[in-house]
């Protein structure tokens, strides 16, 4: 007998993350929506997180472990994305942990609005601190990608992350994280919201972020950093180009990049070659620089790029960037 596929794909990388593990399971196993399937991809981890997954996996049907060695969270991720049945797709990180009702309430709205690809639900950051903040509590929705990229890049309302948010499966067709890289949700949304016909804020549910040292989001500066930063904001420039309404943001995030990379040759470290052709086959002219609205600082620091190229830019710029 075949079983039906479920409606809610739920994709939890897991690495060293023992402590808390348990605690995250709980919260999805104590949803009030039950037709899930949870699949806890074990990164490697050394500390007995696998075993708390096979534990949990040989006492509940739904869920499913892959054992698989160390590559990131978003090689783990790829692997959940690759072997998702659900008809809809979420995402949670191992230390973390979701009020019961989220799933339910978020899903329903899916259902109930066809033009509606992704759906953005509450967060705490910093949970169980002096310093928690509840945000993306908002309700609202924005169509068509120019729209979308503005109302994400704007800090219109839109989170960069992908645990706050419920997808339609078709989302995540050809699109996968980018590996060996951090800030990997800002990397990818890019992709999903040029897919996306619609995302609806519901400011229902809440999905707790447990801040702890050693996050990627806390991590000090190194060359893997920021060269992660770089390929986050330089992704988001290629996206945006064509977006002539965009162009501050795009600027904005060009700016972004000829700075660290200006911090990485500081340091001694080389930016990827990569990088440096994209940053200069960036499309916009020196024109545009010129008639945009960005601070002067960032005109300054595009217009120069554009003239002398991205990397000697960086070579000048890298003698006065601080330490």
């Amino acid at each position: 007998m075949t079983m039906c596929p479920p409606i809610l794909s739920i994709v939890v990388p897991v690495y060293n993350t023992a402590p808390w593990l348990s605690r995250c399971i709980d919260s999805i196993i104590s949803q009030t929506f039950k037709d899930w399937e949870l699949i806890l991809v074990d990164d490697g981890s050394n500390d007995g997180s696998g075993h708390i997954c096979d534990d949990f996996a040989n006492a509940f049907p739904n869920i499913r472990v892959i054992h698989k060695d160390n590559g990131g969270s978003g090689a783990a991720r790829n692997k959940g994305l690759d072997i998702v049945r659900g008809k809809y797709i979420t995402f949670v990180d191992s230390d973390d942990t979701i009020t019961s009702g989220t799933y339910k309430e978020n899903i329903m709205l899916l259902d109930q609005n066809a033009d509606i690809d992704i759906v953005q639900f509450p967060c705490i950051a910093k949970y169980g601190t002096p310093q928690a903040c509840r945000k993306y509590a908002d309700r609202f929705s924005v169509f068509g990608t120019e729209r979308q990229y503005q109302a994400w890049l704007s800090g219109g309302g839109i989170s960069n992350y992908l645990w706050n948010k419920v997808f339609r499966r078709e989302m995540f067709d050809n699109v996968r994280c980018r590996e060996g890289m951090f800030f990997q949700d800002r990397h990818i949304m890019c992709a999903l919201l040029q897919k996306s016909r619609g995302i609806l804020s519901s400011g229902l549910g809440e999905y707790h972020y447990y801040f702890r040292e050693g996050q990627a989001t806390g991590q000090k500066e190194s060359e893997f950093v920021l060269q992660s930063k770089i390929y986050a904001d330089l992704n988001i420039v290629k996206h945006t180009v064509s977006f002539k309404s965009l162009l501050p943001e795009t600027l904005e995030r060009y700016s972004n990049c000829l700075y660290y990379g200006a911090r990485m040759i500081k340091q001694g470290w080389a930016v990827s070659g990569e990088s440096i052709k994209d940053l200069n086959g960036c499309s916009f002219s020196t024109m545009e620089i010129l008639r945009s609205s960005v601070p002067k600082g960032i005109k300054l620091r595009c217009l120069v790029s554009k003239i002398t190229g991205a990397e000697h830019y960086m070579q000048l710029r890298s003698f006065f960037v601080s330490e």
